[in-house]
């Protein structure tokens, strides 16, 4: 899923020729536990600079595992 997010800002970017749009950051963790990835979600990954004043949230992405859908909400209080 990562890929296609990726892929998409990419194609958008060529197709309104836009080399310098700020970055849109997506990560994969794979092979990483739920508690890392959402530890560099919070306290390591940080908005563009184009984008600080403005970014409030985040999107993590859980794909047929209920009880890290559990723990993610009960983590941000969702």
């Amino acid at each position: 899923m990562e890929d296609w997010f990726d892929l998409a800002f990419v194609v958008r970017n060529i197709a309104n020729q836009t080399p310098d749009t700020p970055v849109v950051m997506t990560t994969s963790h794979e092979g990483e536990t739920l508690d890392g990835a959402l530890m560099f979600l919070t306290e390591m990954a940080w908005p563009d600079d184009a984008y600080a004043d403005t970014c409030r949230s985040a999107l993590v992405v859980v794909v047929a595992n209920d009880d890290w859908i559990a723990s993610i909400r009960q983590r941000f209080g969702k």
